[in-house]
């Protein structure tokens, strides 16, 4: 089985003494852009946990624009706060929604995109390197091209119920 946290496949044509610092540098890149373009610092995050495909954040924001960008990494973004209004701008497409909580985007690695918001925000962001999916593609699949189809917004209803279960209890 493969172990998705220390898998590292390196090309040939790259000489590294200690893999770990490589690897400590990938997640530091995907920490790095995913403070940067945030105006305040996550509530919480993955960022010292020591996992190196995927990050986690929970984020408290103001309104604000994230100008478009094209993040090396997948993203997951849930709405766990109040009713926001969101402008999405996905390879091109612009989408405007009322988002409340519950809400999903999915965002592929490498897709030029921008989004705003009109008021305070509360999000949780899961980000997964693409190797992750390529991975997990391989082992079940014995096939590493993997694909993560865009989604704006879906509702999430049943995940939410969950939570906010487990929340008062």
């Amino acid at each position: 089985m493969i172990d998705y946290m220390d898998d590292l496949r390196l090309p040939e044509t790259i000489s590294v003494e200690n893999s770990s610092d490589l690897k400590n540098e990938s997640r530091k890149d995907c920490d790095d852009q995913i403070i940067s373009i945030l105006p305040r610092l996550p509530i919480i995050s993955s960022e010292n946990s020591g996992w190196e495909t995927l990050q986690l954040a929970c984020c408290h924001q103001p309104a604000f624009a994230i100008p478009e960008h094209n993040p090396n990494y997948h993203g997951i973004c849930i709405n766990i706060g109040k009713v926001v209004r969101l402008e999405q701008k996905m390879d091109g497409k612009m989408k405007s929604i009322n988002s409340v909580t519950g809400d999903i985007g999915i965002y592929p690695a490498y897709l030029s995109q921008s989004f705003s918001w009109n008021k305070e925000a509360e999000f949780l962001l899961l980000y997964l390197e693409p190797k992750l999916l390529s991975n997990l593609g391989y082992e079940l699949y014995q096939n590493e091209n993997v694909d993560i189809v865009h989604n704006l917004s879906w509702r999430a209803t049943l995940v939410m119920n969950y939570i906010k279960m487990r929340m008062l209890n």
